[in-house]
């Protein structure tokens, strides 16, 4: 009986192993203080590496920031940007006398309205440590503002700010994937 738990115990060590190993890394790696190297590293693989490295660059802490904390940082903006846009876009769809450009602000209202429900979720999936949920909701951010963006490939030119603020949103949103790409190893 004795040699059956023994062998019950160091199969349970040697499967527990992995996981264990792991946790520590994931825990190791988002503990490290963000370094430039690290930073223009990191922005080097977004959407756009310039406005990234100026976005994070900005915040007073990075000296002391990890990467969990530049995920929440950057989920703050994300979540700020869409807040501000929204009653822009709702805005532009009721002031349109284009009947085109109604349709296409009233597509764009329902891809923020979708977008700032993933947004909401990605501070809870960052605080639960669930990387790749932050990974997946920043992504379908960033497809929910493409389709905003593309409604205005053809004339008629959108004349207002919002080309701009899709294009914020966008980067913000491509910046908490990589960081959640990071922090998944």
């Amino acid at each position: 009986m004795t040699s059956h738990i023994s062998i019950i115990t160091i199969l349970s060590i040697l499967l527990m192993f992995p996981y264990i190993t792991t946790q520590l890394y994931v825990a190791q790696s988002w503990d490290n203080k963000i370094t430039y190297d690290k930073l223009k590293d990191l922005c080097s693989n977004t959407q756009n590496s310039s406005f990234c490295f100026q976005t994070l660059k900005s915040n007073p802490r990075i000296a002391t920031t990890n990467l969990r904390d530049l995920a929440a940082y950057t989920i703050n903006l994300t979540s700020d940007s869409a807040q501000q846009t929204l009653p822009i876009v709702k805005l532009l769809a009721e002031q349109a006398t284009d009947p085109q450009l109604n349709a296409r602000y009233t597509s764009c209202v329902a891809s923020y309205d979708t977008a700032t429900g993933y947004i909401a979720t990605l501070m809870g999936s960052l605080g639960n440590g669930d990387y790749h949920s932050v990974l997946v909701d920043a992504t379908l951010v960033m497809l929910n503002v493409g389709d905003c963006e593309q409604q205005f490939n053809t004339p008629p030119v959108d004349p207002s700010q919002l080309p701009e603020r899709n294009r914020n949103l966008f980067n913000l949103a491509s910046i908490v994937a990589e960081i959640a790409l990071e922090l998944l190893g």
